[in-house]
């Protein structure tokens, strides 16, 4: 196996130790409040998501937007239980932009975005997800 290979491998084995870290210890299970742009927290940075279309057709692709992150860092972000996550670097206004391309069946789904603080990854913003036959 060659070097780039094993770097990639051990980088997306991190990564997904990082996810699960941070859904074990997410603001909810923390008793803090939460980051999902409905009013709690009042920080610097509300980052808060949305999906188009909303509600998303079974097996179709869909945007999220993310705005209100910390501008210029790594975002993670996907859908709940399901891997891989992308990883995206945040615009100088704290938006991103990216499309999901995975077909997902009919229920309902929570987006989940992380950012990077200090040397673990929190919980930046949530958004239910309903897909609908």
């Amino acid at each position: 196996m060659t070097t780039s290979k094993t770097f990639g491998i051990v980088a997306a084995v991190a990564l997904a130790a990082l996810i699960f870290t941070a859904i074990a210890t997410s603001p909810a299970l923390a008793g803090k409040p939460d980051h999902a742009g409905n009013g709690k927290g009042g920080g610097k940075h509300q980052a808060t998501l949305t999906v188009s279309p909303d509600p998303v057709v079974v097996d179709s692709d869909f945007t999220i937007n993310g705005t209100g992150f910390n501008a210029n860092k790594m975002v993670v972000v996907g859908v709940s239980g399901l891997l891989p996550f992308e990883t995206l670097t945040v615009d100088d206004n704290g938006s991103f932009v990216t499309s999901f391309t995975r077909g997902l069946q009919s229920g309902t789904y929570t987006l989940m975005a992380y950012q990077e603080k200090g040397k673990s990854w929190e919980v930046k913003a949530t958004k239910t997800l309903e897909v609908i036959p």
